[in-house]
């Protein structure tokens, strides 16, 4: 297996409303003071798939920036007789291996899911998925990490 480079960030959203995050580290874009805001960015991923779904009849599965990949896993989840979209991101360095983050990222959304599908609600309390990191750090393993970090990892016990 590969190694990823760097994730900096992960999350859930349903219905295009995010309600689980992690940030492994914080984007540049973050450490410059520029746009923080994770639902904003959550809002335009959800965005963009809906509009390759919606109206080029096509699931997306990543996308390429300047300096990020987008790795996207989405399901359509029917509960209590409510379609609910749900789609589950990761933000990596323009080295993430796709295939592999895509792989994890299927696990973690399938997990998510099978915890937590008969929990939801119209307005959620994002907090009851906090419990979900544990389960996270389990499935990723040590695929988040920096190269350097992982170096580093080896000689800290």
């Amino acid at each position: 297996m590969g190694i990823l480079i760097a994730i900096f960030e992960m999350g859930i959203i349903k219905n295009g409303i995010l309600i689980f995050s992690k940030v492994f580290y914080p984007l540049d874009l973050d450490v410059k003071g520029g746009a923080k805001d994770q639902i904003l960015r959550s809002q335009m991923i959800s965005s963009i798939i809906h509009f390759a779904n919606n109206c080029l009849s096509t699931d997306v599965e990543y996308f390429l920036m300047r300096k990020y990949q987008i790795a996207i896993a989405s399901q359509q989840v029917i509960v209590r007789g409510r379609k609910n979209f749900v789609v589950a991101y990761v933000i990596g360095d323009n080295n993430l291996q796709v295939d592999i983050a895509s792989e994890s990222l299927e696990r973690a959304l399938g997990a998510f899911i099978e915890k937590y599908q008969n929990e939801w609600g119209i307005v959620e309390d994002t907090s009851k998925y906090s419990a979900f990191e544990k389960t996270l750090g389990e499935i990723f393993g040590d695929l988040h990490y920096r190269p350097f970090d992982r170096v580093r990892k080896l000689f800290i016990t």
